[in-house]
């Protein structure tokens, strides 16, 4: 029954990472190739594709973990080292990206909105990626590889203690103290009612809201690897085992799930999804979104 359940999920982790890869990928290519550079160039479209990029770098991680799954890590332990340090990178990068494109939807809905230049741009991005991976560096470098390379079933209880800490505060508390901000907001007209100020709103709602439901039980289950210690030697108890299977399951779904919502909520990004598929000229991104405006 148990070598199933481990199978049944190496089975669903593996779709997760063929379609978080495909998925993905279309993002990045969509903003690149389908997108007017005028568009391209703007906070929005910069941060969705530095969403992706950590979607990619997160999905690129998972056949490793799938090859870990039933016979513990194989690989060396450099690459152990290397494999912790994409994944906090990539769950504090998101967060920070996210935060950030919460912010920006709230100061356009207030009509605060700055001309922000390519330049300025740039190092917004630059210094979320520099703090996330400061943060990375500081976690992967204090982490030793074990069964598992797991980083939250290692025995350095002091060092677990300050990573959940940290980890909840970033991936948990912050997007809810954004998502929070927004839904207060959305109780007031908007400064500026255009379709692009309502449309980044509901996009970075809608991210924030799944970002926020998908990862509460990884969350938890950080909380329960870290304060229930089970001792070297003894195997963990099933319950926990199945938790944190189920759980990073429903996590790693957000791989996917984050470029369905851009379709959905994001029009000039399905137009350039459609442009893909239909080859039109109606669609092409010079003909339909050269002349586009919006202060992001």
């Amino acid at each position: 029954m148990a070598f199933g359940f481990v199978e049944a999920c190496e089975v669903i982790y593996a779709f997760i990472c063929v379609l978080g890869f495909v998925f993905n990928f279309m993002v990045i290519y969509v903003i690149f190739c389908c997108i007017s550079s005028k568009s391209r160039s703007r906070l929005t479209s910069r941060t969705i594709l530095s969403l992706a990029l950590c979607d990619l770098l997160a999905t690129l991680n998972l056949p490793f973990f799938i090859a870990s799954m039933s016979n513990g890590w194989s690989f060396s332990s450099s690459l152990c080292k290397l494999f912790t340090f994409t994944l906090i990178l990539e769950q504090f990068a998101k967060t920070f990206l996210l935060s950030l494109l919460g912010l920006t939807s709230v100061a356009q809905y207030r009509g605060s909105v700055y001309n922000l230049t390519t330049a300025k741009i740039t190092i917004l991005l630059g210094s979320i990626w520099t703090s996330s991976f400061v943060l990375a560096l500081t976690f992967a470098s204090l982490t030793s590889p074990n069964l598992n390379c797991d980083l939250f079933l290692s025995y350095d209880f002091a060092f677990k203690e300050t990573f959940t800490f940290t980890y909840t505060i970033c991936v948990l508390f912050l997007p809810i103290m954004i998502l929070s901000l927004l839904l207060h907001q959305s109780r007031s007209e908007p400064f500026e009612p255009t379709e692009s100020v309502i449309e980044l709103f509901e996009l970075t709602i809608g991210l924030l809201s799944v970002h926020i439901t998908l990862s509460l039980g990884h969350v938890i289950g950080t909380w329960i690897t870290t304060f229930s210690k089970v001792p070297p030697g003894i195997p963990e108890p099933a319950w926990k085992v199945q938790w944190i299977m189920v759980s990073g399951i429903i996590w790693c779904s957000l791989r996917f799930v984050f470029p369905i919502i851009y379709t959905y909520f994001w029009t000039e990004f399905r137009k350039g999804l459609i442009a893909i598929f239909t080859d039109s000229l109606e669609y092409r991104p010079m003909a339909r979104y050269e002349n586009s405006k919006g202060p992001l």
